[in-house]
């Protein structure tokens, strides 16, 4: 096996020169863990997991070392085989170029055992058309036709505009796909066209296959639905007539300021009936803003939003003023009769799991006293800070043994990490702790990415650590922990966070979660339903 060959290759440059490259900051935690004499194998694992199996192709030091390393015969026969003569092989060695995609590259890769998908380049996949027919019991929950009936009443006026605030897990998407599919019933079979914007290819495409699944349940007609993000955003928009447009924020703004597209949004936004706004939330962003007013202009086009959490900060109450006015202070929230809040309905009637909270006790490590005064009072972390927080041993322990505890007990843990270096380490460290965890960030190629997922959903991971991803657009309904090591002062980000372990056993979920907290992050919300209610002030009763 490849890994096999890498972690004997590596294992061949001793302890210390491995402990070298692995860096103070892990080294360090193995050596409070009880784990400095682990040996070179173990050591050679460490390093594959937090550089990957791509390391000798992207880091040079390791790779001359490695070459270094290699007897006479072997190093002269690898020589040969990259275009040297092997009259000096390790001086030649030295001198070899290896750029993705050379002959010499694709001959150091067999050299490895390696393929080229290990390394993270995608896969080919078939792509899907870009137009597609859909063709027509898509049922709700009490909650949720109250919910949709409301918005429609919110929407008769063409130029209505309304919030739909549900908590993640109680069917937000499936109620709008409800409120869309009347939309086009109640028009003529050359009616106006839906556009659902949103701001990543992962919530365009769980748009995209699930108006799919709802429309052949709920339509009347066909329909074309356009897929406009990420790799179908090459070509000109074209066929918006009684269309459902899954549009991408980064595709609006392309077709808004390109000088050869300068008119494809504004025609799209004239064909349009219904915009639907997905992470409402950022509506009054400025990337948001251009975009809407092209495509939703205020009297012209029913607009509807969509939100876990109907404001933009807890502390900026100009901000939260500013999203309640562009939405005419009309929001829709689940209300059950003879329940404090809806979550409490919800988490009765098995639709939310019940949640219980830990909190891990960090009292700030070696932070200055100004950062630890900013953390107490307004949760607001500087760049500075967060890298202590990050790099923060005792910190680590107290994650790192809290998520191996939950694993062990047979929980599915998603881990938030500081940053993309401390989830890769966390992870390894869990790994080294004979605990299946892998690491999922933004740069991880999406093939490898989507295959720790589709792992982790399948139950053959126990911790998932993530840093930038996973808040939004991802869905594993059978994860039960949630594990909060990222200091954020932003009431949507914890409220994400927390949302992706919360589906109850009525949504294929789980009946308890799990919420634990490292305690700098400082929020006083006692519980889902009162950070549920907190703008409330803010909006309306519809």
């Amino acid at each position: 096996m490849a890994v096999d060959r890498l972690r004997a290759l590596l294992a061949r440059l001793g302890e210390e020169k491995l402990i070298s490259f692995l860096g103070s900051d892990l080294v360090d935690t193995l050596d409070v863990l009880g784990m400095q004499n682990i040996g070179p194998r173990r050591l050679a694992d460490l390093l594959l997991d937090t550089q990957g199996p791509g390391l000798l192709l992207t880091n040079k030091e390791i790779r001359s070392a490695v070459f270094d390393s290699l007897p006479r015969e072997e190093a002269t026969k690898l020589a040969k085989l990259l275009g040297k003569t092997g009259e000096t092989p390790w001086a030649d060695l030295s001198s070899v170029l290896l750029r993705r995609g050379s002959s010499n590259y694709q001959m150091f890769l067999n050299w490895l055992s390696l393929d080229e998908w290990e390394l993270g380049a995608p896969e080919p996949i078939e792509p899907q058309p870009k137009v597609s027919s859909t063709h027509p019991d898509y049922p709700l929950f009490p909650h949720q036709i109250d919910a949709v009936y409301r918005i429609n009443k919110l929407l008769e006026d063409p130029g209505g505009r309304a919030l739909l605030h549900m908590p993640t897990g109680s069917g937000k998407t499936r109620s709008a796909m409800n409120v869309i599919a009347d939309f086009f019933r109640n028009q003529p079979s050359d009616g106006r066209t839906v556009v659902w914007l949103a701001h990543s290819e992962e919530l365009c495409e769980q748009a995209a296959s699930e108006f799919q699944n709802a429309w052949t349940r709920l339509g009347n007609r066909n329909v074309n639905l356009i897929r406009h993000y990420g790799g179908y955003s090459a070509n000109k928009l074209d066929h918006t007539a009684d269309a459902f447009v899954v549009l991408s924020l980064q595709s609006a703004h392309a077709m808004a300021f390109s000088a050869r597209n300068d008119q494809s949004l504004f025609a799209l936004g004239r064909a349009t009936g219904l915009v639907v706004l997905d992470e409402a939330h950022k509506a009054t962003a400025e990337t948001y803003q251009h975009v809407l007013e092209l495509l939703a202009p205020r009297g012209g086009c029913r607009l509807l939003g969509l939100t876990a959490t109907p404001g933009r900060s807890w502390l900026d109450v100009g901000e939260d003023e500013l999203l309640a006015d562009f939405f005419d202070r009309r929001k829709v929230t689940l209300q059950v009769p003879g329940y404090e809040t809806p979550i409490d309905y919800l988490t009765e009637q098995g639709y939310l799991a019940r949640v219980t909270t830990e909190s891990i006790n960090y009292d700030g490590g070696d932070l200055t006293e100004s950062e630890i005064n900013q953390l107490a009072e307004i949760g607001v972390v500087s760049q500075s800070a967060l890298r202590k927080i990050e790099n923060d041993i005792a910190r680590n322990l107290r994650i790192l043994l809290g998520a191996e505890r939950e694993a062990r007990s047979g929980n599915l843990v998603i881990l938030f990490a500081c940053s993309v270096e401390h989830a890769q380490n966390l992870t390894a460290l869990l790994k080294a702790r004979e605990v299946s965890a892998e690491c999922v960030t933004g740069s991880t190629p999406p093939n490898l990415r989507a295959a720790s997922i589709d792992r982790f959903k399948k139950g053959q991971l126990s911790v998932l650590c993530n840093y930038g991803v996973l808040t939004t657009g991802f869905d594993a309904p059978k994860a039960n922990v949630a594990m909060i090591a990222r200091p954020t002062h932003s009431l949507v980000l914890y409220s994400q966070m927390v949302g992706r372990v919360i589906r109850g056993t009525r949504a294929n979920g789980t009946g308890n979660c799990k919420v634990i907290t490292v305690v700098d992050q400082k929020y006083g919300f006692r519980n889902l339903g009162e950070a549920f209610t907190f703008w409330d002030d803010l909006w309306g009763e519809h």
